[in-house]
């Protein structure tokens, strides 16, 4: 079989789709490497911050170990309201999913 130089080239070289889902298989990798590197304290926080941003003030039934940390999440589903909003508009298009 006779195949042109650039035929081979191509064999090669991933799609743009197919490098791209690589490359963010990959920065989830190291970021779940990270992740795993903290303490059960921190990664608790990161989890109920998610949990927070994406539920508010409904997260305190999930997380609330006492009354306090009732309040600490209340403050934080307050503030999350009016600071993510804020905060997603500044990233840039490309990254923001």
């Amino acid at each position: 079989m006779n195949r042109k130089p650039c035929d081979k080239h191509l064999a090669k070289t991933p799609a743009p789709g197919v490098a791209m889902a690589q490359k963010n298989s990959f920065q989830m990798i190291a970021e779940m490497k990270e992740f795993a590197g903290f303490t059960p304290a921190e990664q608790r926080y990161i989890r109920r911050s998610l949990d927070v941003d994406a539920k508010g003030i409904d997260a305190t039934e999930r997380w609330c170990r006492n009354g306090s940390e009732s309040d600490s999440i209340t403050a934080q589903a307050r503030l999350y309201r009016t600071l993510v909003p804020a905060i997603r508009i500044t990233v840039p298009d490309d990254i923001a999913t």
